[in-house]
């Protein structure tokens, strides 16, 4: 699956249609997309799995009521909204291009219900579109959706040693498929629930002790339901309390309060700026006390190299008509001797013939003035590979003057705008307010998980309670055949689902581990701290190892380190799907310190998967990390949000 674009139409506060490009390149596999607090990046992550899912995504959206969830995300003011998502996938040795659309309506009872389209290779198909549950678990299972679209939090828990258990239990039952035994073994015992019913037990008691059981359940799964609702107002609540704290902070920092905190920073980026200067201006000016001005006179630098090569063309002729001329005269004296047979007038006629001779080969030896063969070389040299490094050298000098001039500018003006102290307390105090408002909706929803949390174990203890009652009617049923058979097959039913799910996890478990194990040992800053990592069958508990294979404790590990664990263990599992899928990360190094996030930039992001999409807020992804993942990134986007229009807007670019 190769994702190609995605569209927004009045979804969150994206109002009109947004639309974003996936960068598809091999060498370039990163969409690097940037966005504040508030900006819409959670809105764009949970698109894709909406669009592909529907209703059964409402689990990994944290929306127990699908309708009205649907209903709050449309654009405030607008009765409206869409998702459209296209992609690329391989069939029978083909690309195949599918764009999924899925719409929804305003209701006037607070309840929208949305239609899909589904489109390929640009034919329209019903047959898809009425088969789409069954046929998009062929793409992306929404069983290991989790392994390829995940935010920072999911990392968290997977960080966390009380949940890590729960949440690798969940992500390792999706990939190998055993949900579905899970659903199983639920349904079995709604099966003997209902069977229950119709049996006269021993004990007529155990008929009124079956319903109250049945009535404590109900109860319990009403008060989950209404603490999962208040989960999702307390998690609304956070959100606009991070909203607050980003506008604030945009305030602050309109009022100059980055500046403000900056201030002995810019004094030493001015210090900085002006050495500079000053350094690189005399440098300039020992070019110029040089062979530099010459360059200016290039006409007249050329008038001497050819004069200088003129006199030395002339000198070389002048010499060798003087060695003609003593060999003529040799030849003359040697031929007029006296015991020479040749007579006066034939040497007289070999003299005039040996002058004509040499004259022909006589030039103008008179040159305008006189260059020396120093001069000739140096003129040569400068107009060569030396004039041009000399030209070189004062443009770079040149350059670093204007940049560092512009620096100390820039500097000098920032300071310029420092603000009073006093003068943005005021925007300093609305800023904390917002943070502890926030800090107390944090609270809440903390305390109103927990809740939440208790309300499942309550809701667990009661299906124990009616699954005992249950099997003790059915063992109990007086002279029913068919209740003792079919309490027989269902306990055989269960402990053949529990073998299985336990041999498939066995099957896979080491391939798994050795994945996670590759995976978290690219990750670590510190070689050899882990050799090797196992996973418990049974209570799927990891279990790290060091070169000795002593066993280290996960306690032992820094934060830094069991969040590149959790992350470890995503991307192990990621390989271990056997698909091609896009990894999407929200706020994927938000709270890892240095090292850890330089390790994610150059080993992680790069090698996650064939395509992958990295939401960053301006606080994460900027600065020295951009620069290490550049060369990795395709297409970058900003996520623009206005407050005044209460919209955000999708645009090319980053926080540059």
């Amino acid at each position: 699956m190769l994702l190609r674009r995605i569209g927004l139409t009045n979804v969150g506060v994206y109002r009109d249609t947004q639309t974003l490009v996936f960068s598809t390149d091999r060498s370039r596999p990163i969409t690097l997309i940037g966005g504040r607090n508030g900006a819409g990046k959670t809105t764009l992550l949970n698109a894709i799995p909406l669009v592909l899912y529907g209703n059964r995504a409402r689990g990994l959206l944290g929306a127990s009521a699908f309708p009205e969830y649907l209903q709050r995300l449309i654009h405030q003011g607008e009765s409206k909204a869409s998702i459209t998502l296209e992609f690329d996938r391989r069939e029978s040795g083909k690309t195949c291009r599918y764009l999924i659309e899925r719409e929804w309506t305003r209701s006037a009872n607070g309840k929208a219900t949305d239609s899909l389209y589904v489109t390929v290779n640009d034919k329209p198909r019903p047959d898809l579109e009425a088969n789409w549950p069954e046929f998009v678990e062929g793409i992306m299972p929404l069983s290991v959706s989790g392994l390829a679209i995940f935010d920072g939090e999911k990392i968290e828990a997977l960080a966390d040693v009380k949940s890590s258990a729960e949440v690798l239990r969940t992500s390792l039952y999706g990939l190998l498929g055993l949900d579905l035994i899970e659903q199983l073994q639920r349904d079995l015992a709604v099966y003997r629930r209902k069977t229950a019913h119709r049996v006269a037990p021993a004990r007529e008691d155990l008929r009124s002790q079956l319903t109250e059981a049945e009535d404590r359940l109900a109860v319990a799964l009403a008060d989950v339901d209404s603490l999962r609702s208040e989960v999702e107002v307390c998690e609304r609540a956070v959100e606009l309390a991070s909203n607050e704290v980003a506008a604030a902070k945009d305030r602050l920092a309109e009022a100059g309060g980055d500046v403000f905190a900056k201030r002995e920073q810019l004094h030493a980026d001015l210090v900085t700026a002006e050495a500079q200067i000053a350094s690189s201006k005399r440098r300039l000016e020992t070019l110029i006390g040089g062979d530099l001005p010459l360059l200016m006179v290039k006409s007249l630098l050329e008038q001497v190299s050819g004069m200088g090569h003129r006199r030395q063309v002339a000198d070389e002729g002048l010499l060798v008509l003087e060695r003609m001329k003593e060999r003529d005269e040799r030849l003359l004296e040697k031929v007029g001797d006296a015991s020479s047979p040749f007579s006066p007038e034939v040497v007289t006629a070999l003299a005039s013939l040996l002058n004509d001779d040499r004259q022909m080969y006589e030039v103008d030896h008179q040159v305008t003035f006189d260059v020396s063969r120093d001069a000739t070389l140096t003129a040569d040299d400068l107009l060569g590979s030396a004039g041009d490094e000399l030209q070189a050298e004062a443009s770079r000098l040149l350059h670093e003057v204007a940049a560092s001039t512009d620096a100390a500018a820039r500097a000098r003006q920032a300071l310029e705008s420092v603000p009073d102290g006093d003068a943005i307390q005021t925007v300093v105090a609305a800023v904390a307010e917002s943070e502890a408002r926030l800090r107390a909706a944090e609270a809440d929803l903390s305390s109103a998980a927990e809740r939440a949390d208790e309300g499942e174990r309550r809701v667990a203890t009661a299906q124990r309670e009616l699954d005992r009652l249950a099997i003790q009617m059915l063992e109990e049923g007086v002279g029913d055949t068919d209740a003792a058979r079919i309490a027989r097959e269902l306990d055989r039913a269960e402990a053949t689902l529990s073998r299985f799910s336990r041999q498939v996890i066995q099957r896979h478990i080491d391939r798994i581990s050795s994945n996670i194990s590759g995976s978290l040992q690219a990750l670590l800053r510190k070689e050899g701290l882990v050799n090797r990592i196992s996973i418990d069958p049974d209570t799927l508990h990891l279990a790290l190892f060091d070169r000795v294979d002593r066993r280290i404790e996960s306690e032992c590990l820094s934060a830094g380190e069991r969040q590149m664990l959790a992350t470890a263990v995503l991307w192990g599992l990621s390989k271990s799907t056997g698909r091609t899928l896009p990894t999407v990360i929200d706020t994927p190094v938000g709270r890892l310190d240095r090292s850890h996030r330089t390790n994610l930039v150059n080993h992680y992001f790069p090698s996650a998967s064939r395509q992958v999409v990295l939401l960053s807020t301006d606080e994460e992804l900027v600065g020295s990390y951009l620069g290490q993942l550049s060369p990795h990134v395709g297409c970058r986007y900003m996520l623009t949000y206005d407050d005044d229009r209460d919209v955000s807007v999708i645009s090319e670019g980053y926080f540059e």
